[in-house]
């Protein structure tokens, strides 16, 4: 199987990550813009889309992003969860909404989620509904029957291998070296230290940034090109 990606922060100040993800031998492949947001310390509100095409089908998707939260941060034992509602539009003219629960203080289930799939303008008619832990078991029905079609183990998948340079041979501006002191903190529990190492970080790209605006220059970026516009982003969005 022929897979590839490639990943990048487009700008470190403001922070922007662009995402190019492709498998060739299934027709696949797509990009994710996400603008990420900071609400305190363990809240994440993902901005930004991402598009996927499908040359099986001919067709292009418009992907946004679910909101994170991290708790656990203080005890060292991290439990993050999506959160919020998130949407899958088709050029078929389909669109998907899921719905992401976090787990309450008496009850619920931790990455517990509903999704339906909707003709566009016709979400109180779902075709078919996924339901239960995203992580672990989940259900799917046809339209609003109770009649299960099928019941998806996630855990009965085996899993690819995440293969990455060791982080001593990569660039210092990749993220799993430019972030390793906050990632090791994080995992020892001093938040402390983790504040330190973020403004560490921050405040030595506002000064490249600073430098660079001296010098008339533009943040060099090593795979990625600056887009005026997204014409598949642009059109599902509209439409």
């Amino acid at each position: 199987m022929t897979r590839g990606n490639a990943d990048e922060h487009g700008s470190h100040h403001p922070p922007a990550t662009a995402f190019n993800v492709w498998n060739n031998e299934h027709g696949i492949r797509g990009h994710i813009i996400p603008k990420v947001y900071f609400s305190g310390t363990v809240h994440i509100d993902r901005k930004g889309y991402g598009t996927m095409h499908i040359d099986k089908y001919n067709e292009d998707h418009l992907i946004t992003m679910p909101k994170v939260h991290i708790e656990g941060l203080m005890s060292a034992s991290l439990a993050p969860e999506l959160s919020g509602t998130s949407y899958i539009r088709s050029s078929s003219g389909y669109t998907t909404k899921i719905e992401y629960y976090c787990k309450g203080w008496v009850s619920g289930k931790r990455n517990s989620f509903m999704a339906t799939i909707f003709h566009d303008n016709h979400e109180d008619e779902p075709i078919y509904v996924a339901e239960g832990q995203w992580n672990d078991k989940y259900t799917i029905k046809e339209g609003n029957r109770q009649n299960i079609l099928e019941t998806i183990d996630v855990n009965t998948y085996s899993r690819t291998p995440l293969t990455v340079a060791p982080v001593q041979n990569q660039h210092h501006l990749e993220s799993r070296r430019a972030w390793k002191p906050v990632v090791d903190a994080i995992n020892r529990g001093d938040i402390f230290v983790v504040g330190q190492e973020k403004s560490k970080i921050e405040n030595e790209q506002r000064e490249m940034r600073k430098q660079e605006k001296d010098h008339g220059k533009d943040f060099p970026r090593r795979y990625f090109s600056l887009a005026k516009e997204d014409p598949v982003g642009g059109s599902l969005r509209k439409g």
